[in-house]
């Protein structure tokens, strides 16, 4: 049943999905700013800044996913899977404004009819 509660936790598991693939792109620029490939990565690595934001990448990204098992609980998957789709709405204005990549209208568009999908799939009966 898609009650007041599972949508806010549909919405927080993508939040957190989303902040994860963020926290993971700043990690992974991090890496290669500093010249080190995954093959060189040694246990000194651990303690750099890559690898804090990778670690938290990881970490809502398990968030996430436990907040997704809980959702699933109660909602049924063909309900409650297509609010998925907004992860590419956030990611795709996220990326904009935090790590300042364009913002196409092709993905202004997409994201559009995206949001309208998940509005039709909500209102339905």
């Amino acid at each position: 049943m898609l009650n007041m509660v599972n949508m806010v936790l549909i919405l927080l598991s993508i939040c957190c999905g989303s902040g994860a693939q963020l926290l993971l792109k700043i990690g992974g620029r991090k890496l290669a700013a500093d010249g080190t490939s995954w093959a060189t990565v040694d246990a000194a690595y651990i303690w750099s800044p890559a690898a804090r934001y990778l670690g938290l990448g990881l970490f809502f990204y398990a968030l996430g996913a436990l907040i997704w098992m809980r959702v699933l609980v109660e909602v049924d998957l063909g309900l409650a899977y297509p609010f998925v789709g907004l992860g590419f709405i956030v990611v795709a204005f996220a990326s904009y404004f935090v790590l300042g990549e364009p913002l196409l209208a092709s993905r202004i568009i997409g994201s559009l009819l995206i949001a309208a999908g998940c509005l039709v799939v909500a209102l339905g009966k």
